[in-house]
């Protein structure tokens, strides 16, 4: 397995129904146009692929609008759909926990992967 890396990071917030990005995962990803979000409950993982315009069905496209003066430097993703799909996926998540995932690269997939190995909680809003 490929080394994990604290600095390809995403965060699940369940009780804001929110998905965020974080700025060296997106770069690593290339600041992609559009992203497919991929959950495994096999795997114990999720991963996010780059995509390019028409690759996915447009009802399940999300566009990446990503603002590089933003001082977040993060892309949200808000969606009780999703963050119930993550429920239903993995459980014994705390329903209105906060948790930081860490991952690392599979360019051949044009992807970052995340074990669910290395979810912890997060106390910190802003994560």
């Amino acid at each position: 397995m490929p080394e994990i890396s604290r600095r390809i990071s995403m965060t699940i917030d369940l009780k804001k129904n929110r998905l965020r990005i974080h700025r060296p995962t997106l770069r690593l990803l290339g600041f992609p146009p559009f992203i497919k979000l991929l959950f495994s409950r096999g795997q114990n993982a999720v991963a996010v692929i780059r995509c390019e315009k028409g690759e996915i069905p447009r009802i399940n496209e999300v566009r990446v609008n990503f603002d590089p003066s933003d001082e977040r430097r993060t892309f949200d993703i808000y969606s009780k759909d999703l963050t119930l799909t993550i429920r239903q996926a993995f459980s014994g998540l705390d329903q209105a926990g906060l948790y930081r995932l860490y991952g690392y690269a599979v360019p051949e997939e044009n992807g970052v992967y995340f074990p669910l190995s290395t979810m912890t909680r997060a106390e910190d809003s802003h994560v």
